[in-house]
């Protein structure tokens, strides 16, 4: 199967195969429920595995899903509407339990339990090889989303060999002013109210019991001064426990890095 969105800029294009689906006991009576079981390559290096308990009437899905080895450079045309920047490298890999239930109103609540890595990422800005941000691996383990109670729950978030670069320009402009995009009304393609959903409504509570950094670095430039100021941290460390957007107080941190 091969999918395109030509909207993107560059063009998404992405190729599933093989694709291996086993439908097992399929019913469509209200009650009943079948087994789906799914593996499929995604792209070059990708796979996803499911294995799911569906119920048409009504609505649930449950079981387990894996995704390994999934490339982001694929998605860049994506990230291009928000941000003028380009993804080089980096894979997706994730493994847990899903849930899915709809509702009598229509709406549809979704659960994970699991986890979620990003590795190698590198990312650049769009206009020049000037990197960015980079890591060799983000880790969070013991991840429960559940859309429902409007709830994420991390027990704990690793970063490794972590890189960032921020600069300001001779006219005063940070690296993110360069790289964010701005619609016609003058607001952050991707900005909304924080703490908000769409109608106005509690946004998402988000909690993090511990986030470790290991081995940062992040260098600063400001082109603004002459001569050009430039410093950097570098070894950085950083524990931090606690974390939750709703309640910032309470939080335990301990940060350690070379200037």
């Amino acid at each position: 199967v091969d999918v395109t969105d030509r909207s993107a800029e560059p063009a998404f294009a992405l190729r599933l195969a093989p694709v291996d689906v086993t439908v097992t006991g399929f019913a469509t009576a209200p009650g009943t429920t079948f087994q789906v079981a799914t593996a499929i390559g995604v792209a070059d290096s990708g796979r996803l595995t499911t294995a799911l308990e569906t119920r048409l009437e009504p609505l649930s899905v449950s079981g387990t899903v894996e995704v390994a080895g999934l490339g982001l450079p694929v998605f860049a045309g994506y990230v291009g509407r928000f941000a003028r920047v380009t993804l080089p490298s980096g894979t997706v890999a994730a493994a847990g339990t899903v849930a899915l239930a709809g509702d009598d109103a229509g709406a549809t609540a979704v659960r994970y339990d699991g986890s979620l890595e990003v590795a190698d990422l590198a990312v650049r800005l769009a206009d020049g090889d000037a990197e960015l941000v980079r890591w060799q691996r983000l880790g969070l383990k013991d991840v429960a989303l559940d859309s429902g109670k409007g709830s994420l729950v991390v027990g704990a978030v690793e970063l490794s060999d972590p890189f960032a670069q921020v600069e300001i320009d001779e006219t005063g402009a940070m690296t993110i002013d360069r790289v964010r995009i701005v619609g016609a009304d003058g607001e952050a393609a991707a900005e909304s109210t924080a703490g908000e959903n769409d109608d106005g409504q509690a946004g998402m509570s988000v909690r993090v019991e511990q986030i470790r950094i290991d081995g940062g670095k992040v260098q600063f430039v400001d082109r603004s001064v002459q001569p050009p100021f430039r410093t950097s941290l570098d070894d950085l460390r950083l524990s931090l426990g606690g974390f939750a957007l709703d309640d910032l107080g309470g939080i335990d941190l301990d940060l350690q890095a070379k200037v």
